[in-house]
Parts: C-alpha cells; sequence; structure tokens
C-alpha cells in the first residue's frame, strides 16, 4: 500500500513526507481492506480496491498536499503543507474524483456487456458448494473446518 501511496507523489516530495504519507496508507488501507470485508462481504482476494485504489487516491491528494519545489525545480505550484497555494491540491482533487466517476462508470458497461455473453456471477448453488468443486471438479483441503461467509441477497 505505501509503494501504491508513494507513485503519483515519487519526484515530488521529501522523504520525510513519504514516510508520513506510507505510514497513513499502510493504516488507511488496512483498515479499508478489513471494513470492506466486514461490511460488504466481498471476497475482493487481493484487496485491490483497499490498497490501490485507495492507496492512489490517498499519494494524489498528499502530492498535492508535499509537492516541493525544492525537490523537482519544474513544478510551477507548490503542495499546500510547503507554501499554503491550493491550487496542486485542487487539481488533485478534481483529478481523483475525475477518475473515480471515469472507472465506475467504465467498469460497469464493462461488466454489462461482458455479463451479454459470459455470465460473470456463478449461481448461488455453486458458490455454496465450493467453486473449486463446481469449476474445477476439485475439492480443496483445509487443514481447519471450513465455512463460507456468504449472506444471503
Amino acid at each position: 500500500a505505501g509503494l501504491v501511496c508513494i507513485t503519483p507523489a515519487a519526484g515530488y516530495i521529501s522523504l520525510g513526507a513519504t514516510m508520513l504519507i506510507c505510514a497513513v496508507a499502510g493504516v488507511a488501507c488496512n483498515v479499508i481492506a478489513f471494513q470492506m470485508k466486514k461490511v460488504s462481504h466481498l471476497d475482493d482476494a487481493l484487496d485491490v480496491f483497499a490498497c490501490h485504489g485507495m492507496g492512489g487516491i490517498i499519494g494524489a491528494i498528499f502530492t498535492g498536499v508535499f509537492a516541493s519545489k525544492a525537490i523537482n525545480a519544474s513544478i510551477t505550484t507548490e503542495g499546500l503543507a510547503v507554501s499554503g497555494e491550493t491550487g496542486l491540491f485542487l487539481a488533485n482533487l478534481l483529478g481523483v474524483f475525475a477518475v473515480a466517476i471515469y472507472s465506475v462508470v467504465l467498469t460497469y458497461v464493462i461488466i454489462r456487456f461482458v455479463n451479454m455473453f459470459v455470465r460473470i456471477r456463478v449461481s448461488d448453488k455453486a458458490e455454496t458448494e465450493g467453486l473449486d468443486q463446481t469449476m474445477h471438479g476439485e475439492i480443496a483441503k483445509f487443514s481447519g473446518s471450513y465455512t463460507t461467509t456468504r449472506k444471503a441477497s
């Protein structure tokens, strides 16, 4: 999560700011991943949204806070915490909002299109029996007891 978070800011912020935002992102992404699973009961096995989505958002916003001409002389506007200028911070907020809307809309369109040809979701029966068995003809062996946490919709 820290590496995802620092990617938008790389080359624009100081080492101290890097350590701060990576620490914030590490904790925030972990909390978001836990809460998403607890509330939605979705199985995001790699925590893609919590780590990459939220880590990128945190990194983009903090770039608008900590960007410095001392680190990269080619920037024209410094971050909010460095010079008090709001231009870069507001531009990054707008960018985060625009990318979020774009991603939601296109993901919805792509899923609807693909679902016209291939069913996206497995049946409740297949999910309850286990996808290893129903899709691959194999049975996964666990050392402990295994129960599904899926709630009826």
